[in-house]
């Protein structure tokens, strides 16, 4: 529907939240959709280009915990864990989809 506002940067996650800070930074609303697993690569650039700076970006957090046919590589069993810590950073996990339409 709107083309013009979707970035797929592939396989580059460390790249996905400097993307999104910058976006932040010149006033837009970026959301990451990323798996959690590999949120992990990009732990440096959520600290310093996200949550340091406290800019607007939601991060849509995929594959949280174990996923079955994914196998153990797409398994983000640590996501909770290490975002808690994370300066100006909330941490949502809604169970179900009634509690997903409350956040």
């Amino acid at each position: 529907r709107f083309p013009d506002r979707y970035f797929d940067v592939a396989i580059a996650e460390q790249h996905s939240d400097t993307l999104a800070a910058g976006l932040a930074c010149d006033g837009a609303k970026p959301v990451v959709a990323i798996y959690s697993t590999f949120l992990q690569r990009a732990y440096d650039q959520l600290i310093h280009d996200v949550a340091i700076q406290n800019l607007d970006v939601l991060f849509a957090i995929d594959r949280a915990a174990l996923v079955g046919e994914d196998g153990p590589t797409h398994a983000g069993a640590f996501d909770i864990s290490y975002l808690r810590c994370v300066p100006n950073m909330v941490v949502m996990t809604p169970s179900d989809e009634n509690e997903t339409r409350q956040l």
